[in-house]
């Protein structure tokens, strides 16, 4: 059974669109989802000669780096999709703040907050080599 998500990109940028939603087909629980974005949150460590916002850093990231992990596509947001286990909020600040709703059993449309926090914490929380993860990467705050 596939654990569907949709993981929404949003921008502190007053000029940019104010978010992105990515949708993926399985492995949305806590543990796979915080994996994904980490993947992604390596993408705004590399330096480039392109000049991208941290958001589209994390957006490309993520496609780019879990694309061989099952179906991912860009969408118009958690409301056009009606099998949705849970939907994850990352947000550009200093931190990478994310936070995750579940959705309320016997809806498809109703969530409710589970919880935030900066994607170094919750690497440390949700996966088993989180500790491994932030001796390879000191950028990663323990």
């Amino acid at each position: 059974m596939s654990t569907r998500a949709v993981y929404e990109f949003i921008s502190s940028d007053k000029f940019a669109p104010k978010k992105v939603s990515v949708y993926k087909h399985h492995d949305g629980y806590p543990q796979g989802a915080v994996k994904f974005i980490m993947s992604a949150y390596f993408e705004t460590q590399i330096d480039t000669k392109y000049h991208s916002s941290v958001r589209d850093k994390l957006v490309v990231g993520f496609i780019k780096n879990n694309a061989g992990h099952g179906l991912i596509q860009i969408t118009s947001g958690r409301s056009v999709h009606g099998d949705l286990d849970y939907y994850y909020e990352i947000h550009d600040d200093a931190d990478i703040t994310v936070k995750c709703f579940e959705r309320d059993l016997g809806s498809n449309y109703s969530f409710h907050f589970i919880w935030e926090y900066p994607i170094a914490e919750a690497w440390q929380r949700f996966t088993s080599d989180g500790q491994e993860y932030s001796k390879k990467y000191p950028l990663l705050k323990a």
